[in-house]
């Protein structure tokens, strides 16, 4: 099976495990008493945002954020991978998250899961935004768009990831609700980065080893339904 049909299964589980249909929709019946509430009803959009993650949770605490990082390759140079993990750390910090704790790595391919907590305390909806802040440097990275001086420091934080990224062919790397996927899709080397919903990201760090393998995750964050990203998608193509 390919990594695209593997792709659709697993957004098809994902679905079918939030109760959701392909456009990322909740299946769902309400009646009340003059009988079945129509589609169009407001109170389906309440509980489609209740469902997504978005009113889950409205206090400021700190929040924990899962960092994951997968790279396939068996030989990874030791300054690479290190260049990596603090280049992970200090985009973590930038947008304001202190390190926790770490896993042990899975060596012969590099599997680790590092665990940042935020500074101040933050609700959902906030520390959903510094996501989405930060998958627009990585992105105005790449693309070479100006960026305001108030960012200058999270965009100087996102090229040296960026640029670590370089140092290996093919990478997955979560940060809380943002993924960048650095693979090798059809001779081209493509690199895309996505936010994804509260949900989601809830399901991924309780089933981190998911997003393992960097091609089935292009074709994951490619074909997932949009009710399941937070912003929009950017394709990011180098290297022929």
């Amino acid at each position: 099976m390919s990594d695209k049909s593997n792709s659709l299964k697993l957004i098809a589980e994902v679905l079918q495990a939030f109760g959701l249909d392909e456009n990322g929709d909740k299946i769902r019946k309400l009646r009340n008493t003059k009988g079945e509430v129509e589609s169009n009803d407001i109170i389906f959009g309440y509980l489609d945002n209740i469902d997504k993650g978005f009113f889950v949770d409205n206090e400021s605490k700190k929040q924990q954020a899962l960092v994951y990082i997968s790279i396939p390759q068996h030989f990874i140079q030791n300054e690479h991978l290190e260049n990596i993990l603090e280049s992970a750390s200090s985009f973590m910090s930038v947008c304001g998250f202190d390190y926790k704790s770490e896993e042990e790595p899975v060596w012969g391919s590099f599997i680790q899961s590092l665990i940042f907590w935020t500074k101040k305390p933050k609700t959902q909806q906030e520390v959903q935004e510094i996501y989405n802040k930060g998958k627009a440097a990585l992105e105005a990275t790449y693309l070479g768009k100006p960026v305001a001086e108030s960012t200058a420091q999270l965009s100087s934080a996102a090229a040296q990831l960026i640029a670590a990224c370089h140092n290996v062919d093919e990478i997955v790397l979560r940060t809380g609700a943002l993924i960048l996927v650095k693979a090798v899709i059809d001779g081209r080397t493509i690199m895309s980065v996505e936010t994804i919903s509260p949900q989601l990201m809830a399901h991924l760090d309780m089933n981190p080893g998911l997003l393992r393998d960097p091609r089935l995750v292009y074709h994951f964050l490619d074909n997932l339904p949009a009710a399941l990203k937070s912003g929009s998608s950017s394709e990011l193509t180098f290297g022929g």
